[in-house]
């Protein structure tokens, strides 16, 4: 078996030595795919059976994906230096396991688990992203667009018709603000952060005749739509900011592109309509409130935050462990409240606490690789190439990195997931494949 190794630093090189790849790597990217699609209509993945069910699903693409590898005779692998990151901080995490740096072993142990799963989905996602053709990534993003359509659709119906009923069957065990399969509106709308760039990405990547185009014009309207009325305001902060930089990038893109802006630009305004239209009181209060009294809207977060901090005072190394912030938390929480504190409100303050100045430097180089890759994909974007999926990749971890500042979908296995697809979409999926 020959194997093959490429860098995508610039990953517009990548290039197939067979227009027919193996039906494994089918088999695998299928599996992949399906697997990510179930995880968020099981509650987000968070219970265990779920989770569990996502991190073995995956391994059994990558076995399938290894024995494509064993029947084309080749390996052709495309790394980043973002696999050296996911590297890194998988040894972290097993290190304060083994080494008993960690307030509670079990939850550092699910924790590692999870990681594994999204390190392997991230790789998967990269390497199987190079066997596509163009044919398959255009079927790619016609799931995409019919899968938000319906999540969207069943999110609002279920909203309006029963708020307090999960699936109208499944009653919940601890307070939560149900919309769609989560328990949680902020964690819907973090799913969407990613699944919406997505969307459009697979929208603008049609042909400008694509009898498909109407329908998915009309999903992306249905899904911003949802997001506004499931109330999240981190969430449609974050998905305000994607739109504007899909604004930006298309209309510097060419006059090739000014259709799609003027679709966008029609998009925006019938969603804000339909938004208007259907908007609960409850959802408008919860804007009134912010608007007039910013400060009270988020000082719970700012004092979870605060709490986090002197955690990270406290152990400044290496944390408290990776997925111990729920038992470590009562002794330095400075609030009141009757409700179990699992995580923080804040992805990045969470990290600092569990994983202390080692996890700190990883965020950094993370940020930094991250950072550089989009500017390399605009700049791609900007000269004429259409890659339109790698942008829209890009844009969609922009949104949810953007929310982790107020929530912590990253906490959430379904979303953790689709955003380990994000990254390794921005990374390696730009002009791979042009073989039909």
């Amino acid at each position: 078996m020959s194997a093959t190794y490429t860098t995508p630093l610039s990953p517009y090189s990548v290039t197939l030595e067979s227009d027919h790849p193996s039906r494994w790597f089918m088999a695998s990217g299928v599996t992949l795919l399906t697997t990510l699609l179930a995880a968020p209509l099981a509650f987000g993945a968070v219970e265990p059976w779920a989770w569990a069910g996502l991190c073995v699903l995956s391994g059994v693409s990558l076995v399938l994906w290894a024995m494509g590898c064993a029947s084309t005779g080749r390996m052709q692998l495309v790394l980043s230096p973002m696999h050296v990151v996911f590297v890194l901080a998988l040894t972290l995490v097993a290190g304060q396991l083994v080494l008993g740096k960690t307030v509670d072993p079990i939850g550092t142990r699910e924790a590692l688990i999870k990681l594994v799963g999204y390190f392997t989905i991230f790789f998967l996602a990269g390497q199987l992203s190079a066997e596509l053709s163009i044919r398959a990534w255009r079927w790619f993003g016609i799931a995409i667009i019919t899968y938000v359509f319906a999540l969207s659709l069943f999110a609002i119906v279920q909203f309006f018709s029963n708020t307090q009923l999960m699936y109208w069957t499944v009653k919940l065990r601890w307070p939560g603000c149900i919309f769609g399969p989560y328990i949680n509106h902020n964690h819907y709308a973090g799913l969407l952060e990613i699944l919406l760039p997505l969307a459009i990405g697979a929208l603008l990547a049609l042909p400008e005749n694509y009898a498909f185009k109407p329908l998915g014009a009309f999903a992306v309207l249905l899904a911003l739509a949802s997001v506004l009325v499931c109330g999240s305001r981190g969430g449609t902060i974050a998905i305000v900011t994607e739109l504007a930089i899909f604004a930006i990038v298309i209309s510097r893109a060419g006059g090739v592109h000014r259709t799609p802006i003027l679709i966008a630009f029609a998009v925006a305004v019938f969603g804000l309509t339909l938004f208007t239209w259907i908007v609960p009181s409850s959802v408008i209060e919860r804007w009134e409130k912010t608007t007039e009294a910013p400060e009270a809207a988020a000082q719970p977060r700012f004092l979870m935050s605060a709490d986090a901090v002197q955690i990270f005072h406290h152990y400044p190394l290496a944390g408290i462990g990776t997925g111990a912030y729920r038992v470590a938390s009562p002794k330095y929480q400075s609030w009141a409240t009757e409700l179990v504190v699992d995580h923080v409100h804040n992805d990045y303050a969470e990290l600092l606490a569990e994983t202390g100045a080692a996890g700190g430097i990883l965020l950094i180089a993370f940020s930094g690789l991250f950072f550089v890759q989009i500017f390399r994909n605009l700049r791609h974007c900007l000269v004429g190439a259409d890659n339109w999926m790698c942008i829209s990749s890009s844009i969609a971890c922009c949104g949810i990195l953007i929310h982790s500042f107020t929530d912590f979908n990253l906490h959430i296995p379904a979303n953790a997931a689709w955003f380990s697809v994000a990254v390794a979409g921005g990374f390696s999926i730009a002009g791979i494949n042009r073989h039909a």
